[in-house]
């Protein structure tokens, strides 16, 4: 019965976030299509069909001159524009003098890159969105940074950092946002940086017990799973008595490991029940010297993966000011993402590798299922940075992508300038027609599938080796770790 119990039990867990996963990756779709289906009818371009997932149709009903479908895969969405296929605009319209005017290649150039950049913006208005939701609903979290890894033979190993120290302050300052004080290291290529850590060591167990031991606890996100930091102790009970202080981590209780909410919970009623030991660990200040190593793009790395480690209590904030806080973070996402991503791509095609901290659909769905264990909070803010990420994604200049047909367009509208400006008098200046397009856009689709099987590949690899996932650069930018409240007062 307890085997059958715990299979059920495992069961349930995965089915939750294989939904969590799914769900997510339709609504970042559903954002995504919603944009270009938007500035499409601004422009006046008919569309054929809005359709939320792949496959065959479950569901469909026609509201004007556009059929809404849901389709058997929900992992995606599209919409189909007048004019983007001459083959479907055949197939769809009787005569195709209904399209005059109405078609996405008739359109001019800034209408036809204002339709291919919109699904990037309905990703961005979306995340930017979120951000601001959650800001508003749980407020402001200090943050500073925790090291995930620091690799081998870069300056932060070096110094002597290793992952699961937390950078409290640099050159002085404390750390109280975790971008900020990413972006500071960033800002001072080959010049010495003063790094003061805070690293946890083992103490002796504590054992502590009482219906009221006067503790607050908050389940956290860490460089080695998620762990109960204590917050605050009252003065006189029994977890001051026998030696808890604010900083504390407990990572046991009564020789269970407290590895998230659940769990976190459990140990307090055991506490609650009678004498339990606590594994603790407490922090140690250390400071070392590193030297950000200078980057071909200008910034200065020290070669480490890190985590935002929140802190201290939430600060409310009101609705203006969580909307700006929101469009601030997206407008500073965006700029690293796109600048990282085309720094990652090139060394992808330098060296012929994928770098450790690219990641595929493995690792996005493994980063999901830990959300689905951090609650809601977390798995929204998770939710907004991925579609901040996939919309600059699209952005990049690959054929195929919609910044490779802005890219191609641009190109294409340029060179026919040219030879209207050379050549004034010819029956025609157009220089790459819809089948050359089309068979373009083919060969970046092929190269986009390989990459996702290399990408894939390696995710297995590091998998089933053992390797624990290192966390993109970047996405810490965007995702402050939910901390749960876990009370046992």
């Amino acid at each position: 019965m307890l085997f059958a119990t715990l299979t059920l039990a495992a069961v349930a867990a995965f089915l939750g976030k294989a939904l969590a996963f799914i769900v997510m990756i339709a609504v970042i779709a559903f954002v995504h299509e919603l944009g270009h289906y938007v500035i499409a009818k601004l422009c006046g371009v008919k569309v054929y069909e809005f359709a939320l997932g792949f496959g065959q149709k479950v569901w469909s009903r026609k509201w004007g001159e556009t059929e809404y479908s849901l389709r058997w895969i929900p992992l995606g969405a599209f919409v189909r524009p007048a004019g983007m296929n001459p083959d479907e605009d055949e197939a769809e319209v009787e005569n195709l003098e209904e399209l005059k005017g109405r078609s996405f290649a008739e359109k001019n150039f800034f209408a036809k890159q204002a339709i291919l950049a919109a699904g990037a913006g309905g990703n961005m208005v979306f995340a930017a969105a979120v951000f601001a939701g959650v800001l508003f609903v749980s407020g402001i979290q200090n943050s500073n940074i925790e090291i995930k890894e620091a690799m081998a033979d870069r300056p932060a190993a070096q110094a002597g950092l290793r992952g699961g120290d937390i950078i409290s302050a640099l050159d002085g300052t404390p750390v109280v946002d975790h971008q900020h004080g990413i972006n500071y290291i960033y800002s001072h290529p080959d010049t010495p940086l003063k790094i003061e850590v805070l690293r946890f060591e083992d103490r002796p167990p504590i054992t502590l017990a009482g219906p009221d031991p006067g503790l607050v606890g908050e389940l956290a996100v860490s460089a080695t799973g998620v762990r109960l930091e204590v917050l605050s102790v009252d003065p006189g009970k029994a977890a001051d008595k026998a030696g808890l202080q604010a900083g504390m981590v407990i990572t046991a209780i009564g020789g269970k490991q407290v590895s998230d909410l659940g769990t976190a919970k459990d140990g307090l009623d055991l506490m609650r029940q009678g004498p339990k030991p606590l594994t603790v660990l407490a922090p140690k200040r250390l400071t070392f010297t590193v030297v950000p190593a200078r980057q071909p793009d200008g910034r200065g790395l020290i070669g480490i993966t890190s985590l935002p480690h929140s802190f201290g209590a939430r600060i409310a904030v009101g609705f203006n000011e969580a909307v700006t806080r929101g469009i601030k973070r997206t407008a500073e996402g965006v700029f690293m993402i796109y600048r990282q991503a085309l720094t990652l791509l090139w060394t992808s095609l330098g060296k012929m590798e994928v770098p450790k901290e690219v990641g595929g659909p493995l690792k996005i769905a493994s980063e999901i299922g830990r959300g689905v264990d951090l609650g809601l909070i977390y798995l929204l803010q998770l939710t907004a940075f991925l579609s901040l990420a996939i919309g600059v994604f699209n952005l990049l200049p690959i054929p195929a992508l919609d910044g490779g047909r802005m890219f191609v367009l641009a190109v294409k509208t340029a060179l026919e300038l040219g030879h209207r400006l050379v050549q004034p008098r010819a029956d025609s200046h157009e220089v790459l027609g819809p089948r050359g397009e089309e068979v373009l856009h083919f060969m970046g689709f092929v190269f986009l599938v390989f990459l996702l099987v290399v990408v894939s590949w390696k995710d297995v690899r590091e998998m089933t080796s053992g390797d624990s996932p290192a966390t993109k650069p970047g996405a810490p930018a965007a995702i402050t770790p939910t901390t749960a409240p876990a009370k046992a007062k």
